[in-house]
């Protein structure tokens, strides 16, 4: 009874472990002064392991999202992102977390978050390719916070 009551503990706590979701909010200086967009990612102290959580905001048509977003000028990157046509988010060779962002393939970019930063730094980079010629790039720094 005593080795049975330690499994089911044990369980719980395994669990509880990896069910740890944590919120980046992160900002973008040159594309906004106080837009935020929001991120809700598992296990993050586990990058080898992180995936979206898409249970803790809402997208279109009330589904469930991994993202949210405040200020108007963030508005078509928080677009970009919730797209099912992204490739979700990675861990790359260096440990950097990236963020595979894709709309029908007309803007395609990433957002990187440098590992050696503890995720609270990196940039955007979104090629417009169906914008036409004044808007072919975007770029920012990117600073996050954990929430």
């Amino acid at each position: 009874m005593k080795s049975l009551l330690m499994i089911v503990l044990l369980s719980i706590g395994l669990n509880s472990a990896q069910a740890s979701t944590q919120v980046l909010e992160c900002s973008f200086p040159s594309l906004s002064s106080d837009g935020k967009i929001m991120i809700s990612v598992n296990q993050l102290d586990r990058p080898q392991n992180i995936s979206l959580n898409y249970d803790l905001f809402t997208g279109f048509d009330d589904e469930s999202a991994a993202f949210a977003f405040n200020g108007e000028e963030l508005e078509w990157l928080w677009y970009l992102m919730i797209s099912p046509d992204g490739q979700g988010v990675r861990l790359d060779q260096k440990g950097n977390l990236v963020f595979f962002l894709d709309s029908d393939g007309c803007d395609t970019g990433k957002l990187y978050l440098y590992g050696n930063s503890g995720f609270r730094k990196g940039y955007l980079s979104v090629d417009h390719n169906c914008s036409g010629p004044d808007r072919k790039r975007t770029y920012s720094v990117v600073n996050c916070r954990l929430n």
